[in-house]
């Protein structure tokens, strides 16, 4: 090995430039390596983003977007005045408890289509409505019938379709 390529460096016996060069290949697999594994990680969630198997910050459902948003203006309207039985899921978009919870209601969206309304309240925008309700938390669901508050639901029973299925059934009839 010659002295030469390392002129920019101390120099050092013909033993340590060894060395030297020995830690300078370590370092060079060990970043390739790296780089390597670094490309094969970011592939893979690029893959698992394109497929539609997750995406970050939300895992809703096909019916989850269909859902309708109510506010304080629409509340009256939506809510206290429908015909039907109305699911409320208070929720805030941030919460991971939540997004958790945004795939079970997709499902029930979809099963009881025309039976029974299921509405969003986003409570960062719509505060006031959680104090009237005295929602404390979120997720909560809150079933209303004839524009009355029927039922208020647990996250237990939320985290589970069958479990939600079980409950409004009650409210709307079997699906």
């Amino acid at each position: 090995m010659s002295a030469s390529r390392f002129r920019s460096t101390e120099a050092v016996d013909e033993g340590g430039e060894a060395r030297l060069r020995l830690l300078d290949l370590e370092n060079m697999v060990f970043m390739v390596v790296n780089k390597a594994n670094a490309l094969i990680f970011l592939a893979l969630i690029a893959l698992v983003y394109h497929l539609g198997e997750w995406r970050p910050g939300q895992s809703k459902g096909a019916g989850f977007d269909e859902m309708m948003d109510v506010s304080v203006a629409d509340w009256d309207k939506e809510v206290v005045g429908s015909r039907k039985p109305v699911l409320v899921f208070f929720h805030s978009p941030a919460s991971a408890a939540c997004q958790q919870i945004y795939p079970v209601l997709s499902d029930v969206h979809e099963t009881f289509r025309g039976q029974l309304k299921v509405a969003r309240v986003d409570l960062d925008a719509n505060a006031s409505l959680a104090m009237r309700h005295r929602i404390d938390g979120v997720p909560s669901l809150v079933v209303f019938q004839n524009g009355l508050l029927a039922e208020t639901l647990g996250h237990e029973d939320a985290v589970s379709f069958n479990g939600l299925k079980g409950k409004l059934i009650a409210y709307c009839g079997d699906s």
